[in-house]
């Protein structure tokens, strides 16, 4: 079976879980984020955070009892901490992205980029 075969897709909007690099570049843990964008081998993916002490500009809040949350704590989707990552590094697809939290985040993302 080739690489092509294997490859598994993921869409806008699932919740996967991947390594997150540090600012300084350096290795993450495994973390969760949500699929913003995908190419044929790359995805665009926004951290997602249980450190809701401290909120920036454009978070996203996700209660605990969210249908969609996948922890049992408070997160935020971090709009700050995008990154591209390949495919292969993906370890598993969690869940998916609430309708109400899609529509936030389309906003969000539309804010984000017209702040620039």
């Amino acid at each position: 079976m080739n690489q092509i075969s294997m490859k598994i897709l993921y869409n806008p909007w699932d919740i996967v879980l991947c390594p997150m690099m540090f600012s300084n570049w350096t290795p993450g843990k495994y973390r969760p984020a949500v699929v913003l964008s995908n190419d044929r081998w790359d995805y665009l993916v926004s951290a997602i955070s249980t450190q809701i002490q401290q909120w920036w500009p454009f978070d996203i809040y996700i209660k605990s009892d969210d249908e969609n949350n996948l922890r049992s704590e408070d997160s935020l989707i971090r709009l700050f901490k995008l990154t591209t990552i390949s495919w292969e590094i993906i370890k598993a697809k969690l869940g998916n992205l609430s309708g109400k939290h899609r529509i936030n985040l389309k906003e969000n993302m539309k804010r984000f980029v017209e702040s620039w």
